[in-house]
């Protein structure tokens, strides 16, 4: 055989070589292409206030009997109580709840004719309901420090340990001081009712 002719068979072959590697690395493997959904379970939000889910905040006052002021009747020295029931059967995170003075607060108080210190407002949980529902110690219901209800055992609120009962008083301050006498006096001959803004809020808890 002639030298051009193996020299001819030779570079073919080469070329065929080259071409079956790269038909190799491209086609002679299994192949499976999978495609589908990525999926996570969502944390269920369930709260309620005063069995309702949405709603305006309108709390009853009860006002503490006094032999020397009618029966359910406001006045300096007197204090009203309202409860707060907040339901977080089947909420799946950790909660925080704030309860303040509404924003007008002090204004709807200056449109009475009164002064911010001469009602004092606050919130605690109720006592027979502590053992129940257990509150972090640290919390008051304000904005800086919620009321925090951490996950029982890490699992759901449930009907037996999901109901915080709230207390929110107002008491109408009897002060030593002739200017807010006058104040008092005033409201006392031309208001027929005290009624002043206060603000809920129910938050996820995130440490």
């Amino acid at each position: 055989m002639r030298k051009k002719t193996v020299g001819s068979i030779m570079v073919v072959a080469m070329l065929f070589a080259i071409a079956l590697s790269f038909v190799g690395g491209t086609y002679a493997r299994y192949v499976g292409d999978f495609t589908g959904n990525a999926t996570a379970q969502i944390a269920k939000w369930a709260v309620k206030v005063n069995e309702q889910e949405e709603q305006a905040l309108n709390l009853a006052f009860k006002v503490e009997k006094n032999a020397n002021v009618v029966e359910n009747k406001i006045a300096p020295s007197i204090t009203a109580n309202a409860e707060i029931s907040v339901d977080f059967e089947g909420t799946e995170t950790a909660v925080e709840l704030i309860v303040e003075k509404g924003e007008e607060f002090a204004t709807t108080l200056e449109t009475l004719g009164l002064d911010e210190d001469q009602i004092s407002f606050s919130i605690a949980q109720k006592e027979d309901n502590k053992e129940a529902v257990k509150v972090e110690a640290a919390g008051d219901g304000t904005e800086g420090k919620p009321f925090v209800l951490l996950l029982p055992d890490n699992a759901k609120f449930t009907k037996e340990n999901g109901t915080l009962v709230l207390e929110v008083k107002l008491t109408w301050n009897n002060l030593d001081n002739d200017a807010k006498n006058t104040k008092d006096t005033t409201v006392g001959k031309t208001k027929t009712e005290l009624v002043l803004p206060v603000t809920l809020k129910a938050q996820q808890h995130i440490a």
